[in-house]
């Protein structure tokens, strides 16, 4: 093993460099960061980021290793683990033992996450779904895809919401807002399989400025008002 010190620039994007057969995911884009090298093959750490929409998600799958995380960095993905989904959002971190059957099928445009394995190079196999497990309705990426304010008594709302028949929905994996910018109303829906949602309404809505994360955003928003 050897000291290592990997900076933004000293690795490019592109496909999984340690990829097996059944492991190679053209949809998302990944960078080595070094520690593979590092630690002579025993650990991988890597970042993952959605590079195309889901379609087919990554299949049922199980690796073959002795140690798995997810750290998720930005955006959300939703996996089954065995028969139940589960939301991973910014912030999170998910262990996946050996053997874990899973499988990722819907993601943010946005999704980053970190991914540490051990060993480095290890294996994947696909494998059947567990019984009973059911994998919801994958969401669309539209290319109208834009950040907005709604701003309620001077105070912004940050959302990326998309146009689908002159309605805007918000691409979020934790709820399901619909939005209506000319009557300067919604609804939202914490969880996408409950009937007890919330209409709401706000006084207007602006395009979001850019910013490097979402404190910035906020804070160039509300001197922008000043």
């Amino acid at each position: 093993m050897k000291f290592s010190h990997n900076k933004p620039t000293d690795t490019q994007w592109g496909p999984d460099p340690y990829a097996d057969k059944d492991r190679i995911r053209d949809f998302f884009e990944y960078r080595d960061l070094g520690i593979m090298e590092a630690t002579d093959g025993l650990v991988n750490a890597q970042l993952v980021r959605a590079k195309s929409a889901p379609v087919d998600g990554t299949g049922w799958h199980t690796h073959q290793l002795d140690f798995h995380i997810v750290y998720m960095i930005k955006g959300w993905a939703k996996f089954m683990y065995d028969d139940k989904v589960t939301l991973v959002e910014a912030g999170d971190t998910v262990h996946q033992q050996p053997g874990l059957k899973h499988f990722l099928f819907d993601y943010s445009p946005d999704m980053e996450y970190l991914e540490i394995a051990s060993p480095g190079n290890f294996g994947t196999k696909g494998c059947k779904a567990p019984e009973g497990a059911v994998i919801p309705k994958v969401g669309e990426w539209n290319q109208k895809m834009q950040p907005i304010l709604l701003w309620r008594k001077n105070e912004p709302m940050l959302y990326c919401a998309h146009i689908d028949d002159n309605e805007w929905h918000v691409c979020n994996g934790g709820y399901v807002v619909t939005l209506n910018l000319e009557k300067l109303t919604g609804y939202i829906n914490y969880h996408e399989d409950n009937e007890n949602g919330q209409d709401f309404e706000f006084d207007e809505w602006t395009v979001a400025p850019e910013g490097k994360d979402y404190n910035d955003v906020m804070n160039t928003a509300r001197e922008q008002r000043k």
